[in-house]
């Protein structure tokens, strides 16, 4: 019974009980949003018709300061983008609205109102017909470009804007989404790849060649970037494979047309990536135990968001083949 004690209180030396995983943003300041709203791209005159708005917000320090002048400002720059949205025609211009909606979303302290008129920003956005460009590659680049650099996007901030254009009702948005997952992962790599694009699931399989369990390994005393890379994860599971897994040529094709290419998912792929999640769920158990809480954020995120999909689909040994 002493030796069982004594392990017990070897075990909780090594706990750690204090959370150092980030899993949401802390949002961007009033000053940031002045500053991507003051970007080039708009028409000249929606531009000049925010500049008042945009020193209210670069003055401030806080949404807190002012609360009645900050949302009123707030309330007025979206209210006139909303007013002007079917003007955004060009593709520099539907890029910077894309960026100030996503910024606007990421706002630290956004009012009830403006958190209100943000999401008819959105739905603006979404509502934008862009045509033939839906499958053009150089918008698809353009437009993540805008947010990663701009805002700029990465760690919780990517994984937020990700997750947030995936279930828009836009094309062109969840292709950024997808391309923007790809992007996560070049950065967790270390590629620096400078084109943001869409990629096979052939090619996808391959960053996971990368990400192998030595890697995952050499990043054990790092569990904030195991956790952004695991989530990447997911957010493509979800998006690409589950969604598209045995999907017939002709679904494809409707649903992506020139780009079905990007979507076409094999069982036996979806296999390869089953057998890479069971390996790294092996290797997150020895990260710590039950009594570490930045263990069990990545214990469940394996176990509650990223398995189940898989079981969904279909019974363990059917996948396994």
């Amino acid at each position: 019974m002493a030796e069982l004690q004594n392990l017990n209180e070897f075990i909780s030396q090594y706990s750690n009980t204090e959370r150092t995983i980030k899993c949401t943003p802390e949002g961007i300041s009033l000053a940031s949003f002045a500053d991507i709203c003051d970007l080039a791209g708009a028409p000249e005159d929606v531009r000049q018709s925010l500049q008042s708005s945009v020193s209210v917000l670069r003055r401030s320090v806080s949404p807190a300061d002012d609360n009645q002048t900050i949302a009123s400002a707030i309330n007025s720059i979206v209210s006139i983008l909303i007013a002007n949205a079917g003007r955004f025609v060009t593709v520099e211009q539907y890029g910077w609205l894309t960026r100030t909606t996503v910024a606007m979303a990421l706002l630290n302290g956004l009012p009830c109102s403006g958190s209100s008129l943000a999401k008819r920003l959105l739905s603006s956005l979404e509502e934008i017909e862009l045509a033939e460009y839906n499958y053009s590659p150089l918008v698809i680049h353009l437009v993540t470009k805008h947010l990663i650099d701009d805002i700029p996007l990465q760690g919780v901030y990517l994984l937020y804007v990700i997750k947030k254009l995936a279930i828009t009702n836009s094309r062109i948005l969840y292709y950024v989404a997808v391309a923007l997952v790809f992007a996560g992962l070049d950065a967790i790599t270390g590629s620096g790849k400078s084109e943001y694009r869409l990629h096979t699931v052939d090619e996808f399989l391959q960053y996971l060649d990368v990400l192998n369990m030595e890697h995952l390994h050499h990043q054990r005393h790092n569990l904030q970037v195991i956790y952004q890379l695991l989530k990447l994860l997911s957010l493509y599971e979800n998006m690409v494979l589950v969604r598209h897994v045995e999907k017939l040529e002709e679904e494809l094709k409707a649903d992506h047309k020139s780009y079905a290419n990007f979507f076409r998912v094999s069982a036996q792929q979806l296999k390869i990536f089953q057998l890479w999640l069971e390996k790294s769920s092996t290797l997150v158990h020895l990260f710590g135990n039950e009594g570490d809480i930045d263990y069990l954020i990545l214990a469940d995120l394996i176990q509650v968001d990223m398995f189940p999909l898989l079981d969904d689909l279909s019974s363990p040994g059917d996948l396994l083949g």
